[in-house]
């Protein structure tokens, strides 16, 4: 893939590729966790509109509730979140998550 160089205000030439992805690996890790998690919550929205006995409205409620608006958002979010750590130059998104994740345990 090509690359693009820019000058940066120090004089300093950073070189990235054009699409937009550097050699960093927590993005993708982060889109694969994130499309897992939406499918688990999408296979549970189906279990749980087939093993609870409720009324044909309750169901399609529950699989909204419990498979596709929480799937959406992991998906949705996956895919900011993956996008942000790829480009973040200065490893200031990453730094502060893993400290946050660090200081709740």
């Amino acid at each position: 893939m090509y690359q693009a160089s820019t000058c940066q205000s120090n004089g300093r030439h950073r070189s990235f590729p054009l699409n937009g992805q550097q050699n960093n690996p927590l993005g993708p890790a982060i889109l694969r966790a994130s499309n897992f998690l939406a499918v688990l919550c999408l296979l549970f929205g189906i279990a749980f509109i087939g093993f609870v006995p409720a009324t044909l409205e309750q169901r399609i409620g529950g699989l909204f509730l419990f498979g596709l608006i929480p799937a959406a958002g992991l998906y949705a979010g996956g895919h900011i979140l993956g996008q942000l750590t790829v480009t973040d130059e200065d490893k200031q998104l990453t730094a502060f998550t893993v400290e946050a994740c660090w200081s709740v345990g």
